[in-house]
Order: C-alpha cells, then sequence, then structure tokens
C-alpha cells in the first residue's frame, strides 16, 4: 500500500492504494487478500496489529482472495475474523460488484454472482473451514459436466476426511462441496445438452 496509518488505541487503519494482506499466517489454512484501491482495518483496541488482535477488513478495488479451499474475485471484499488462540481465523467473507470465484476441493466447481457470502467456522487445528455459501443476484454456477443458473444458491461444505497416517497430499486442508439448493427462475444446462427449468432445485 501507497500509505497505512494505524491508530493502535482506537483499533482502526487504513491504507489507500494496492497491497496485500495475510491472514490467519500461523496457520494451515492462510487467507491472502489483494486489493487495489484501499483497506479499512479494525483492530482490538489497544493491541496494535498483533496476531490475534485482527477484527474486520474491508477491501476495495479489483480484490482477489486466495485460501486452501478457495478463489475469488470480486469488486468488494469484507472479512470477519475472531481469535482462536493466537490466530485471527475469518468467519465471514461478504463479496459484492461482479463476484467470481471456484473452489479448489476434488468437485474443482466455479461460480459468479452479484454478492456472496461465506460462513466459515475453526475446524480441529483451529484454522478456518467453509462451512456454508449463499450467492445471489445473476448467480452461475457449474463444473465440467453442468452449469446452472439461478437467482439465489446455497450450498454446504464438507470437511474432507482426514488421509492415514503417513500418506502423502494435504487432502484434510481442504473442503468439498456438499448440498446445493438453487431458486429461480433456475436453469440448468448438462454437458449433453439437455436442459431443466424450474423454480428450486436440491442436489
Amino acid at each position: 500500500a501507497r500509505h497505512f496509518m494505524l491508530d493502535r488505541a482506537a483499533g482502526r487503519g487504513t491504507s489507500d492504494g494496492p497491497g496485500t494482506i495475510e491472514m490467519g499466517a500461523t496457520g494451515s489454512k492462510p487467507l491472502v487478500v489483494s486489493w487495489s484501491k484501499r483497506m479499512d482495518l479494525v483492530l482490538l483496541p489497544g493491541t496494535g496489529d498483533a496476531e490475534g488482535s485482527f477484527r474486520r477488513a474491508e477491501f476495495t478495488g479489483d480484490v482477489d482472495a486466495r485460501s486452501p479451499d478457495f478463489q475469488l474475485q470480486a469488486g468488494k471484499l469484507a472479512v470477519d475474523a475472531e481469535p482462536v488462540g493466537r490466530k485471527d481465523v475469518p468467519r465471514r467473507i461478504v463479496a459484492t460488484g461482479d463476484v467470481r470465484a471456484r473452489a479448489l476441493g476434488e468437485a474443482r466447481g466455479h461460480f459468479g454472482a452479484d454478492t456472496v457470502e461465506v460462513a466459515l467456522t475453526p475446524n480441529a487445528a483451529g484454522d478456518a473451514q467453509p462451512r456454508t455459501l449463499v450467492a445471489t443476484g445473476n448467480v452461475v454456477a457449474g463444473d465440467d459436466a453442468q452449469t446452472l443458473w439461478a437467482s439465489l444458491l446455497r450450498a454446504t461444505f464438507v470437511e474432507r476426511a482426514k488421509p492415514a497416517a503417513g500418506a502423502a497430499g494435504d487432502d484434510a486442508l481442504r473442503s468439498d462441496l456438499g448440498a446445493v439448493a438453487a431458486e429461480g427462475p433456475v436453469e440448468l444446462r448438462m454437458a449433453d445438452g439437455g436442459r431443466v427449468f424450474a423454480t428450486r432445485l436440491e442436489a
């Protein structure tokens, strides 16, 4: 960022210009956010910017957020966090403005919407694990097998089972897509060209 101002007593920070921040850096699932215009921070008053003091951040302009579970781009992004031990763990992410995202789990799905809200909770390791997603306005979601258009999409995430001891990979760190419900008008197009129209679909 070009300029960063921090009022430690009030717990407020502001930066103008582009920048990048990493939240939850002491855990295995950090959230890395980049932006082009502005960032506003809310910290626990009197603590400065120590790990465990972060409460909220708002990012504006060409926002890019990445974690082991997902990658998201939007015009504006707000992140609320809570302390878990000495870690700052994101608990709520709200993205607005031509939101585009893709899951990094086994399903490799993608979606877009006007607004997307993701709720997260700490997992057994104390890292943020996505639990639910709500997308509204011009929703499009799909994968290699199908594409769906709707007014509203609700989804849950399922934490992958922990691999056996000594197994390679980081599957325990990621989530896969669980139940999905779309509200309409809804259109579902299959890879073979088949189409389904409905006011509500569940999968």
